[in-house]
């Protein structure tokens, strides 16, 4: 939800965007009618674990697009989640607390840049200095690199999923597959392309080539196999 389109419609549409996902019994973070609601954890049960998601928009990445900042939440307005480093660490802290593995998300980045910029570094890093399992950022519209930070695994961008991409680079993109096993994690990447604002999964050769620079630039080390790539870490948790 803490993205840069969530107030296109002022707090009307945010609130009416609450109201049907609520109404439909699905799960949301990152924006609310306060700063309370808006930095608040989505909760997942799954075999006995609990998941939680966190999600975050830096302001600081969309000065360039306008001189008027774009209305975030606080104690008496509704809007996005900033993603201020105090802020991701309070939420972080509580959530630990409460859950058996965090998941930060953050809406944040230069658009069609394939070179992550000194925010992300900084907000991405402090989220697993703070205690976050996993990082997984979006905004930048292309693939990033995946870093391996202090044992846990650092998403930049994943690109695009469902878009009207028009460039060649924002229309290649990965699902990601995470599963936990006694700590262990096994990471499957699953490329994917965009054609005519649908998705489909890539074929052997092309999925084996994007993957290729995907490694190139990545701190993991990506086994490429059948045109899917697979990250292993031991002790993951």
């Amino acid at each position: 939800m803490a993205n840069n389109h969530i107030m296109d419609y002022g707090e009307e549409g945010l609130d009416e965007c609450i109201t049907t996902l609520q109404k439909n019994d699905i799960s949301y973070a990152g924006a609310g009618s306060n700063l309370e609601e808006a930095i608040r954890p989505t909760y997942v049960e799954k075999n006995g674990s609990t998941i939680v998601f966190i999600n975050f928009m830096d302001r600081n990445s969309f000065l360039e697009y306008s001189t008027e900042e774009m209305p975030f939440s606080t104690e008496n307005r509704s809007g996005y989640a900033p993603a201020e480093v105090e802020l991701i660490k309070k939420s972080i802290d509580e959530a630990k607390n409460q859950s058996d593995f965090v998941v930060v998300s953050f809406h944040y980045g230069n658009e069609m840049t394939s070179s992550p910029n000194e925010r992300q570094y900084l907000l991405s890093r402090e989220s697993i200095d703070a205690g976050a399992d996993l990082v997984i950022g979006h905004h930048p519209h292309v693939i990033q690199k995946i870093e391996n930070y202090k044992g846990k695994l650092i998403f930049y961008s994943l690109g695009n999923c469902i878009f009207d991409a028009v460039t060649p680079a924002a229309r290649k993109s990965m699902v990601v597959e995470f599963k936990l096993k006694k700590g262990d994690a096994e990471i499957i990447l699953h490329p994917i392309y965009i054609s005519n604002s649908q998705t489909f999964l890539m074929d052997q050769n092309n999925g084996e080539e994007f993957l290729s620079n995907l490694q190139s630039i990545s701190s993991p080390g990506i086994t490429i196999k059948n045109g899917k790539g697979i990250i292993f870490l031991k002790d993951y948790l």
